[in-house]
């Protein structure tokens, strides 16, 4: 998280640059200036949001039981849907299976509050990874 941070605040420092120099160049009505600088900023948010953005993760979870420890990872390819058929898989044969989230909420990171507020994956109940 830390390492996040030291890329993620001069992030936040050019987008508010380019929102400056975007509203320079709107009341001087310099259009070609103002064409750049929005076409900058909405360039370092595309960058930002790839490289920090949900799918740049890895999530795991952790069951009841020690053999089934479910993970997605939508950078290389693995869905949250193949990690709910994996569960499911393991719900079949024990019953009394249940599946925690054990990752958390990182809210300084804003390319991720959407994902926050509308993936079902925040929805499973929070437990501290197993050592």
């Amino acid at each position: 998280m830390a390492i996040e941070m030291v890329i993620l605040v001069p992030l936040y420092v050019v987008s508010v640059c380019l929102v400056y120099y975007a509203y320079i160049a709107a009341a001087r009505r310099r259009l070609l200036m103002l064409s750049l600088t929005i076409a900058g900023f909405l360039m370092v948010q595309f960058v930002a949001y790839k490289l920090f953005g949900p799918d740049s993760c890895c999530y795991y979870y952790e069951t009841t039981h020690p053999e089934c420890q479910p993970y997605e990872f939508p950078l290389k390819g693995e869905s949250y849907d193949q990690m709910l058929q994996t569960y499911e898989k393991h719900r079949r044969l024990h019953a009394d299976i249940e599946m925690f989230r054990t990752f958390e909420k990182d809210w300084s990171n804003v390319y991720r509050w959407h994902d926050y507020m509308t993936h079902p994956r925040w929805r499973w109940p929070y437990r501290p990874r197993r050592q």
